[in-house]
């Protein structure tokens, strides 16, 4: 049923002239009332047209609905008017008789619109009853035509973006909008795409955009919605004359979409894969670039993948990459298609740097470079060599020169480096007389768990095992529970592990028992570090800045790590961890974090004020002096270092929009292929 309320948020409108099949009506209607359940919005609706037996009972079966009772002689234009009129909702769903909305697609479309303060029109994907794609987004000609970019879903075009116009089956309009152009012209009946599509530039004059959104699907049994017949399309040619000869021409799809979404500057970035943050691996620092990228209106992200993430739903593309971001798997084939350029390159991680150097230099000649190391390898090659012996030791320090060699010579062909810590650019600087920056974790302040003291139980690991085997993270387990969990066990035999993190190598499976519990992937953290009493961060090699630890500490749960798990932490963050120099120390501070609830509350009282979280733990002892004084470093203050310097946290993930433009400025570092 669709909810009510006195002023819903939004009003469906469907206008049933002319020939009208009643089941597809119904089906319709019913859909609009099972998403707007889904999503959460208040809703009502208005059917518009003549008083016929056949409507009035198709009304009565839809609770939510009303029949606006017009005359039979009443164009479909005029129709949506007299509906829109009597609308309460602040956005109005104009939707043909018979399209009927998939799953969330209401839901998807306001989001948008709620995301993009200039959208005054929203429109989904029109689908046929085969699945297949009518219109995705179209693009407008010079000759007043439309590339509907239609076919098969998933599509190259799939991505959040802005539109001239749009004639899908169902549009998400803003009603004061509607009102001040005084709603559909009427000028091109009976052809109803055309008046839609003259709706939206006449919003479009008026500084008001329309945007695509791809997760909203609506099903339509219009053969060819957006084809304008040709009387409608000489019309339309005439009266925006004016605006299509700034349009290109057809078969000019790259130019069309970078004009449609305001010429912005156009980056490409490449990594291994989607940036899925629970797999860790430094995916989440990735999936933090992306966010601050997309969110930037100057910028259009395109996303290379080096693996192929295979078929996706649009939502999910959206999730990990962002919703402006367009997701290219073919990178080659993309690059040789006509009118494909990029301002500026981003690429993460020496083994993409290398693999797509000789690419970028034919396809992409001058471009800037931007080479993001993500974490010096070699460095946590030498690291992982000082805990091997014999041959193994030999045979990781003979791979990390070989590395350190890759990464010095990528710094030096790359016009811009960001590195993670401000270690790291040391490492790097004298390689290369490009600038070097320091970019941080994301800084996301404290989000603190609510759960006390008694409410938990046992610790967590969050782990990522995407790099199998071996990794820094197998190696941390097994030591964990070789090393230390005997001892945490013997003071608390009720102590358990709980490990995140999905397919977990064969060399930590063995750990799984009742002492170590492996979760697998979880939909989100927050649920986990609210059921710990401490985190664990046992990396004994690795570089860069270890996000377990920070995210441990953002969450308000004390966290016990390895002097590798804190290297490369501010100030601010290594103190707020308890940082154990072996397996001895390591389950000393697990069981006191565990068992002593006094010394439990200091320690998440710190790490809230670390992450920047005024005030006092609503859990602790407001009479407790140690709680007190610890709970009054926390925010800005003389006791924080000012950005810049010594301790201070380095430019965070949003420093990103800044470095693509400085790179674009120059000057280029000398680059050659």
């Amino acid at each position: 049923m669709i909810r009510s309320a006195q002023v819903p948020r939004v009003t469906a409108v469907v206008a049933a002239v002319g020939a009208v099949a009643p089941g597809p009506l119904r089906t319709g209607l019913a859909s609009l009332a099972g998403d707007s359940a889904d999503g959460g919005l208040a809703l009502d609706g208005i059917l518009a047209g003549p008083a016929t037996a056949e409507l009035e009972a198709t009304v009565a079966d839809c609770p939510g609905w009303s029949l606006l009772r017009l005359p039979d002689t009443t164009t479909w234009a005029a129709a949506v008017n007299e509906a829109v009129a009597a609308a309460t909702g602040a956005w109005v769903l104009v939707a043909d008789a018979g399209a009927a909305l998939g799953p969330g697609a209401l839901g998807a479309l306001f989001a948008t619109a709620s995301r993009r303060a200039d959208a005054g029109v929203v429109a989904g994907v029109t689908v046929g009853p085969d699945g297949d794609a009518l219109e995705a987004g179209p693009l407008l000609w010079s000759d007043g035509t439309l590339d509907l970019l239609g076919g098969a879903p998933g599509g190259p075009y799939d991505f959040e973006r802005r539109l001239d116009a749009s004639a899908g089956a169902a549009l998400l309009v803003r009603r004061d909008i509607w009102e001040a152009l005084d709603g559909l012209d009427g000028a091109y009946h009976p052809d109803v795409g055309a008046e839609k599509l003259d709706l939206c530039l006449r919003a479009g004059v008026h500084g008001w955009s329309t945007w695509y959104q791809p997760a909203a699907v609506v099903v339509s049994s219009d053969p060819g919605p957006g084809i304008l017949d040709h009387r409608a399309l000489a019309t339309f040619a005439r009266r925006w004359s004016t605006l299509l000869a700034d349009r290109d021409p057809p078969g000019a799809h790259e130019a069309a979409l970078w004009r449609t979404a305001g010429e912005p500057l156009r980056v490409l970035v490449v990594d291994d894969e989607l940036p899925d943050p629970r797999r860790g691996s430094g995916y989440g620092r990735m999936h933090d670039v992306l966010a601050v990228l997309d969110a930037d209106p100057g910028l259009q992200v395109s996303f290379h993948p080096r693996l192929d993430p295979g078929s996706r739903p649009v939502a999910e593309l959206a999730s990990l990459a962002g919703a402006r971001t367009r997701v290219v798997v073919d990178l080659e084939g993309h690059l040789a298609s006509d009118g494909v350029d990029f301002d500026v390159v981003v690429v993460s991680r020496p083994d993409n740097a290398s693999r797509y150097r000789d690419l970028l230099a034919r396809r992409l000649p001058g471009v800037p470079v931007v080479y993001d190391a993500e974490a010096l390898f070699f460095r946590r090659l030498e690291r992982q060599a000082g805990i091997a012996t014999g041959d193994e030791r030999e045979a990781l320090l003979r791979e990390a020169e070989r590395m350190a060699e890759l990464e010095r010579d990528l710094a030096g062909w790359a016009d811009r480096v960001v590195t993670i810590s401000a270690e790291e650019a040391a490492d790097l600087r004298p390689a290369t007389s490009a600038p070097v920056h320091v970019v941080g974790p994301r800084r996301w302040g404290a989000r603190p768990t609510p759960s006390g003291f008694e409410a938990r139980s046992g610790g967590c690991l969050v782990a990522g095992w995407a790099a199998g085997p071996g990794s820094p993270n197998a190696d941390g387990l097994v030591w964990f529970a070789r090393e230390v969990l005997p001892a945490v066990s013997a003071a608390l035999p009720s102590f358990r592990l709980l490990v995140s993190g999905d397919d977990p190598p064969a060399d930590v499976r063995w750990a799984a028992g009742p002492e170590v519990v492996l979760l697998g992937g979880l939909p989100e953290l927050a649920g986990l570090y609210d059921r710990v009493r401490v985190a664990i961060s046992p990396t004994r090699f690795g570089a860069g800045v270890k996000l377990k630890t920070v995210e441990a500490i953002q969450h308000g749960v004390p966290v016990v790590c390895t002097p590798e798990a804190a290297a490369g932490l501010t100030a601010d963050l290594a103190a707020a961890a308890w940082v154990a120099p072996d397996a001895a120390g390591f389950a000393d501070a697990v069981v006191a974090l565990s068992s002593d609830r006094r010394a439990w509350q200091r320690a998440r009282v710190a790490a809230l004020a670390a992450a920047g979280a005024p005030g006092n733990d609503p859990h602790g002892p407001p009479d407790d002096p140690t709680v007190l004084a610890a709970g009054s470093r926390a925010g800005t203050g003389p006791d924080r270092p000012a950005p810049g310097e010594p301790g201070a946290a380095p430019a965070g993930v949003e420093q990103w929009p800044a470095i693509i433009r400085a790179a674009l400025a120059g000057p280029a570092s000398g680059r050659t292929s």
